[in-house]
């Protein structure tokens, strides 16, 4: 499980929130769903640990039978292998809506998640076969990617259901865009779009004085020469640090090393798969006439995965 409830607090935080909270072995972590309410334990959140944070349950325990949290991760698990039906949508809430969350002013806040938003209203689920044609109500409004992003990864057969991106809407299948090949305009802005990191985690980030650019494994193309293989133009993602705390600015990179640090431990012990990658996931802005290889990041919608993409329409 990658989200939790403080009980102190009732903050909803993210497992990745876990490498920067301070004192966390000082705080009692819950099932996001109050009627459950089990304990849960965090897990990998260590400066050195290799594996990405996570929380789990007491050895023993179950969920509740209502619990809507871990209904959402059943489905997700059943979604990995085969299309979840309407039938079986009717029963849970997916993630259908981004919703901008509001802004918090004091840059030393360390609550840094993006919890679910409170249900203000109804997010329209819908079943896409060519239109919106079959409408069923859904309360998953999220003001993260992640949850969104979970989606998207465990259930490869469903991508035809309705999201929206804040103001942007489409199915999974639209609004999700590989990054690859040359720049020609083929980019939208306001989808999440997703891409390989460069494997050599030193040279594949660059600060600046206001943003962070993240280097991408695609690129318009690859030339050998007596040093190897080298790209030409690669993509960039940039991010604007104006925009984050100092606190949020250093829990994305962790996440990041966190991604790198699987990866390269896998490769060294010959445990890699070559579907298996650290990816960067992230609603953008597309590149510009002058900058056509680089990708803006909006606000702080930003999110790292080691992990396999599938596309089974493609196979």
């Amino acid at each position: 499980m990658y989200k939790a409830r403080i009980r102190k607090t009732q903050k909803i935080v993210e497992a990745e929130d876990l490498k920067v909270i301070p004192e966390v072995n000082e705080l009692d972590f819950a099932c996001v769903d109050k009627d459950c309410d089990i304990d849960l334990i965090p897990c990998s959140y260590g400066k050195f640990n290799k594996v990405r944070p996570y929380f789990k349950k007491n050895k023993g325990v179950e969920h509740s039978s209502n619990c809507e949290y871990s209904k959402l991760l059943k489905y997700l698990n059943i979604g990995k292998n085969r299309q979840i039906t309407d039938d079986e949508f009717s029963r849970f809430d997916y993630p259908s809506k981004l919703i901008e969350k509001q802004k918090k002013i004091l840059s030393t806040d360390t609550s840094t998640s993006d919890d679910l938003s409170p249900n203000t209203g109804r997010a329209m689920k819908t079943i896409m076969s060519g239109e919106f044609d079959s409408v069923m109500p859904s309360n998953k409004h999220v003001t993260s990617i992640n949850l969104i992003i979970d989606f998207f990864i465990s259930c490869p057969y469903n991508r035809d259901v309705y999201l929206k991106l804040l103001s942007k809407e489409g199915t999974y299948r639209h609004l999700f865009k590989s990054i690859f090949g040359e720049s020609k305009g083929q980019y939208e802005s306001g989808k999440i779009f997703h891409g390989v990191l460069y494997p050599n985690s030193k040279k594949s980030i660059r600060h600046e004085d206001q943003f962070v650019f993240f280097q991408l494994l695609s690129c318009e193309r690859w030339e050998v020469d007596f040093s190897g293989k080298n790209q030409v133009n690669p993509y960039w993602v940039k991010l604007n640090k104006n925009h984050l705390s100092k606190t949020k600015l250093n829990r994305i990179l962790e996440d990041r090393q966190t991604v790198n640090n699987q990866s390269n431990l896998d490769y060294k012990e010959k445990k890699k798969n070559k579907e298996t990658n650290a990816y960067v996931f992230f609603l953008g802005n597309a590149p510009t006439y002058k900058e056509p290889y680089i990708f803006e990041v909006v606000d702080d919608y930003i999110s790292f995965r080691y992990t396999q993409v599938n596309h089974p329409d493609d196979e």
